[in-house]
């Protein structure tokens, strides 16, 4: 009697993991590009991730892929998978491993080397799941692709909260000289978490995509290593951060009349 007992706990422990295990992979939206450059009006079917915090949420269950909006609600969308095969670059965007790991490289700073499998998603109605319509996702383990021409989304395994990229410099990861000036002094503080909020408006209203190719993410990066980094005192960090304050103003003050300070909303 005992051993049946031990038999069946371990049995639905065992279902337990095996069902925790597709429930728990939950991908977020953290870059999407255009891949092919047919279709130069259309606009993609997700909100661009610019803060990967509150983007588009994929999970890979048994025979479905389900579309969360926000990460937060109850789940949008599920769409059935109808054909699963192993990678390969005969199904895969742009033909070959080399132009592809070049793309994904460029746009992503990631390859296509850990990719094992290509779902074919089915045909869906529902016009909020329009972006999973007869996709392609190509998954690793810890990143899936999803194809919906011309536009490839990346999400990336939630395996711990993402940061909420309005919000400033996370202290405790603090290394550098500059990053430990800024965490010493609450006005570089607050001017620091200005301009992370900023980023993300500029974003809104100007990014065609988020990849390493973005415009708007190239002058955020060049601004932070050839301004913000050279700075070695804190004078010189509050004019870097008070400049980068007002020239974002002056391009986001009529979609966001509030900033620096947050929207309402």
């Amino acid at each position: 009697m005992i051993g049946k007992i031990f038999k069946l706990t371990v049995a639905a422990a065992l279902l337990a993991h095996s069902f925790g295990a597709f429930a728990d992979n939950a991908y977020r939206l953290v870059g999407v590009t255009r891949v092919y450059s047919t279709s130069p009006s259309a606009a993609p079917d997700l909100e661009l991730p610019v803060n990967p915090a509150f983007s588009s949420v994929l999970t890979r269950r048994a025979d479905s892929f389900s579309l969360n909006y926000d990460g937060s609600t109850p789940e949008e969308c599920s769409v059935k998978v109808q054909k699963q095969s192993p990678f390969s670059f005969d199904s895969a965007p742009l033909g070959n491993a080399d132009k592809l790991n070049t793309f994904l490289q460029a746009t992503f700073h990631t390859s296509s080397n850990d990719w094992t499998t290509m779902y074919l998603l089915q045909d869906v109605t529902a016009p909020n799941c329009a972006a999973l319509r007869f996709a392609k996702i190509y998954a690793s383990k810890s990143e899936l692709f999803l194809l919906k021409e011309p536009f490839l989304y990346m999400f990336r395994l939630q395996e711990h909260p993402f940061r909420d990229a309005s919000r400033g410099f996370d202290c405790g990861l603090a290394k550098s000289n500059v990053e430990h000036l800024i965490c010493g002094d609450p006005k570089l503080k607050k001017l620091d978490a200005q301009v992370s909020y900023g980023y993300v408006l500029l974003q809104r209203k100007y990014s065609k995509e988020i990849s390493y190719q973005d415009p708007v993410r190239i002058g955020q990066i060049d601004w932070v290593v050839n301004v913000r980094n050279k700075c070695t005192t804190t004078d010189c960090l509050s004019k870097a951060y008070s400049s980068r304050v007002n020239y974002i103003k002056t391009k986001v003050s009529d979609s966001y009349p509030s900033y620096p300070e947050e929207e309402n909303d």
